[in-house]
């Protein structure tokens, strides 16, 4: 079995490390540290004399050097073992996470390996049931691009696969804790998403695991609220900028999607120290080497065939500007040019954030060429938009440092309705439901009105008939307005293109039978005009007032006929999320170590997504759902996931046992993103409690403000982790990550974070493999708890917990932050250390609840220190609690 142990040892002194070089050998200090220490890692000397160094390299942020290592027997590496050594700036050891192969030796069971490396590629093919190629070509050592002492053999199948197919000899730890002689094999196949990463057996080439690099989302639609209106929005985000002279017009950052904000010409908005020869180059050198959408961190493009190759893409010509048409209310293949843009733009904006909280060359990034010749290069993202594979969905593949990873972006097909609302007649006003058709244009944006008429037929024997299978006989009454007609027994296609050529507007179908509504099924290219179903009472109350003539409507489209994922700006970073966490845990050569059932990949995504698109006048109990654009839903609706995010529990009420209640997957595991949606409430509350007390700041690139400590914090945190983490270990690293950069002075509001949501000091995560068996808590450390004596008219137990002032010191107003079990009249007053009161806020009312703040005005103060009270008056009882805070100017 697979010992895993985690070691803090702040007190382990070891030599500075010297510079490192591109080395499988760990420095002499790491060295000295597994040799002294790893009878506490459950491991014998000879367990560790043999490990391999997989990657090393210093976090510039925290001073961190990060070596992961891995294990091996004579030569050849036991596969995914893992062990992270982290050192600080003194180059002291003060985090180690061991999960070797504790008595390896012993449980070698070394029957031969009757493959070589070519079989052993062949295989995998088999055992895909994939198309075998007729002959692979070895690829020369020279040419190879693998990791810090890479022992891969490499070949080319031609077509058959997107990139080189890799094989390592390795040793392989089974479930029944003997240790076989194996082969990696890592398989891109030409024409589908996947990117296998595959271990056969050396001898019998029997499939002993497999691994897909690719995440594949499965997003879920879910019920939409009430339309609401767009929320204001900040312009684009101002940083020192390059003047490369590229304009892209786009939905710039932070706009979530084209129903949060608007479009806009940006220019110059590739960052200078991320990407120093700006977004279209590739060789290190002032100019454009490209004049479309393409440079060093990625090539985006059109694949709407679904062939994994590049597709239509847009030029800029000699001047790079990239300003395509969009119309919502087209075709997407109208449009392409400008998803495209506004991918290409998105996924550099990615790049360029991310590298300035660590995501960078020698974190494993993602780049062509590594100007400053740490990592890998060669593995620059191609984004691929309206990818033709699927609808509802988009992922992203991550292999190891130096092999390019691949993000797939689809149409939607929304799955809630439009907003029908009746102006006349009196008694109808209001607003309804009305579903979608897969044929014509969806109802616009803007709202299609007008007068509603009855479509009829008229009878042989008199009368008429109005479900619009027989010619029209009301064309001139039809011409011009919207028309309204029985389910009937024809197609919904023939009786939309009836209403079309007599020149109707759109087409409200009444449905015929009680129950849901339903989607208009069919196929016509020639229908241009929106159509869709209302329930049976509704169709019979707007027939019976059509025929009246006193219909007036306005068929509102919450989402276009298709929604294009590559303009849902909170998607793309999700994907991009993706590749960053993997890259940076475990360290950037590996991609197997997010592969457990409590890991929460999807959290951190989830997360990154919400961040990259927070604006300041956004509050943490702002409602935020997931992918809302693309599922058609409003801004403030549910999305895709279970809940919404926000810090108010009436909205989101997820707590660490809510994992437990994850569906299961079909293979064993569970459904990712139950399990990844309480993660990243988790750090949504933490990233609102920063912002509380350090502000927000709208520089996402070198800010200072409580929304950038977050992601640092968060970035740095997956470098800490485990390979295959449960939450308490995430939430460990993330306290480490605090420590390490910022002297533990956020501590408690990272543990107060977690705490509210059943993560605090006696949670216990169990089996990291198992995503039932966790312990919630919520609990705070001792040094976090400021719970005063109850003083007052009455005596109440528990009084209210007080988490002190936030900045503290601070210049010139700071706020008093608290936690009341009631609704209370709370009121601050401030004293000097001689105990004269100096200050006082006047009494207000705040509403019970967590994270409830009062600010206090030094403005008028002389530095120094001071002392505050701050008095509740509840309906019970009168609590008092007082503290400490400095004032500096």
């Amino acid at each position: 079995m697979i010992y895993r142990c985690a070691l803090a040892c702040a007190a382990c002194l070891l030599a500075v490390l010297p510079a490192f070089s591109q080395t499988t050998t760990p420095p002499a200090a790491v060295r000295a540290y597994l040799d002294a220490n790893h009878p506490d890692l459950g491991l014998t000397a000879d367990d560790v004399a043999d490990v391999v160094v997989t990657d090393l390299y210093s976090s510039e942020r925290s001073g961190v050097t990060h070596v992961y290592l891995r294990q091996a027997l004579d030569g050849v590496p036991v596969f995914n073992t893992f062990l992270g050594i982290h050192l600080d700036r003194q180059g002291r050891v003060f985090k180690a996470d061991a999960q070797f192969v504790a008595g390896l030796r012993d449980r070698l069971d070394d029957t031969g390996a009757a493959l070589d490396a070519s079989t052993a590629a062949r295989t995998a093919f088999s055992v895909l049931h994939l198309p075998t190629p007729l002959a692979l070509t070895r690829i020369p050592e020279a040419q190879r691009r693998g990791g810090i002492g890479d022992r891969g053999t490499y070949f080319d199948a031609d077509d058959f696969t997107l990139d080189p197919i890799r094989t390592e000899f390795v040793y392989f730890a089974t479930e029944e804790g003997t240790v076989r002689p194996a082969w990696h094999v890592s398989l891109n196949p030409a024409m589908t998403s996947d990117y296998w990463s595959l271990r056969l057996d050396a001898a019998t080439g029997q499939e002993l695991e497999r691994h897909n690099w690719t995440i594949h989302e499965r997003f879920e639609a879910a019920p939409a609220k009430a339309v609401s209106r767009p929320i204001s929005l900040l312009g684009s985000t101002a940083h020192p900028l390059q003047a490369q002279g590229a304009t892209y017009n786009v939905f710039p950052m932070p706009v979530e999607s084209p129903n949060h904000g608007s479009r806009a010409l940006v220019s110059n908005v590739d960052d200078p120290d991320a990407s120093p020869f700006g977004w279209h180059d590739i060789n290190g050198r002032t100019g454009a080497d490209f004049t479309f959408t393409r440079g060093n961190n990625v090539f985006a493009y059109e694949d709407r065939d679904s062939l994994n190759v590049a597709g239509d893409r847009p030029d800029g010509g000699a001047d790079l500007v990239f300003d395509n048409p969009l119309d919502f209310n087209a075709d997407p293949s109208s449009y392409t040019f400008a998803a495209v843009t506004n991918l290409f733009y998105w996924n550099n904006i990615a790049h360029d954030v991310f590298y300035h909280y660590g995501f960078d060359e020698a974190a494993g990034n993602f780049q062509q060429r590594n100007y400053t010749g740490r990592g890998q290069g060669v593995d620059f993202v191609r984004a691929e938009a309206q990818d033709g594979l699927g609808f509802n969905n988009a992922n992203f593949a991550t292999p190891p440092d130096g092999s390019r990873p691949r993000m797939q972006m689809f149409l939607w097909r929304p799955t809630n309705p439009n907003v029908l609302q009746v102006s006349a007649p009196d008694n109808l006003v209001g607003e309804y439901t009305i579903g979608r058709a897969t044929f014509g244009r969806g109802f616009p944006r803007e709202g299609l009105r007008g007068r509603v008429v009855l479509g009829k037929s008229e009878l042989a024997a008199g009368g008429f008939i109005s479900d619009g299978c027989r010619d029209l006989s009301n064309t001139d009454e039809l011409n011009g307005n919207i028309a309204i007609m029985d389910r009937g027994d024809c197609t919904f296609v023939s009786k939309v293109r009836r209403a079309q050529d007599a020149g109707a507007t759109g087409v409200i179908v009444a449905n015929d039978e009680p129950g849901s509504i339903v989607t208009l099924a069919g196929d016509d290219e020639e229908i241009t005009i929106p159509s869709g179903m209302v329930s049976l009472r509704d169709g019979f109350n707007f027939k019976t007032a059509a025929e009246a003539g006193t219909l007036e409507v306005n068929i509102v489209g919450t989402s276009a006929q298709f929604n294009d994922s590559s303009f849902d700006n909170g998607i793309v970073i999700h994907e991009y999320g993706h590749g960053v966490s993997i890259r940076l845990t475990g360290g950037p050569a590996r991609s197997g170590c997010l592969i457990n059932n409590e890991q929460a990949g999807e959290g951190w995504s989830d997360f990154f997504g919400l961040a990259f698109t927070a604006t300041p006048d956004q509050r943490g109990s702002t409602t935020r759902g997931i992918a809302t654009y693309a599922n058609g839903d409003p801004i403030d609706g549910q999305g895709i996931r279970r809940q919404p995010y926000s810090t108010d529990m009436s909205i989101n009420s997820m707590t660490y046992d809510t994992i437990k209640e994850a569906r299961s997957s079909g293979d064993g595991g569970v459904v990712p993103h139950d399990v990844g949606a309480p993660w990243a409430m988790m750090l949504w509350e933490m990233y609102w409690m920063l912002v509380d007390q350090h502000g927000f700041d709208t520089d996402f690139y070198r800010g200072t403000g409580g929304n950038n400590i977050a992601m640092q914090l968060v970035v740095e945190g997956l470098k800490l982790q485990p390979c295959n983490p449960g939450f308490v270990d995430a939430r460990n690293a993330i306290l480490e990550a605090d420590a390490a950069i910022y002297g533990g002075a956020n501590s408690c509001t990272v543990w107060n974070a977690f705490a509210k949501r059943g993560l605090g000091v006696s949670a216990d995560q169990g089996n990291a493999d198992n995503a039932r068996d966790g312990t919630e808590g919520f609990d705070m450390p001792a040094e976090c708890e400021m719970v005063t004596n109850v003083t007052g008219d009455e005596e109440q137990p528990g009084g209210f917990v007080l988490h002190g002032t936030y900045p503290n010191p601070f210049n010139p107003t700071t706020t008093v932050r608290f936690d009341l079990p009631e609704a209370a009249e709370v009121e601050v007053r401030v004293y000097d250390l001689m105990g004269r009161e100096v200050w006082s806020s006047p009494r207000q009312l705040l509403t019970a609840g967590n994270g409830r703040t009062l600010p206090i005005d030094g403005g008028r103060l002389a530095s120094g220190v001071y002392l505050y009270r701050v008095t509740a008056l509840g309906s019970t009882a009168k609590w008092n609690a007082s503290g400490k805070m400095t004032l500096l100017k």
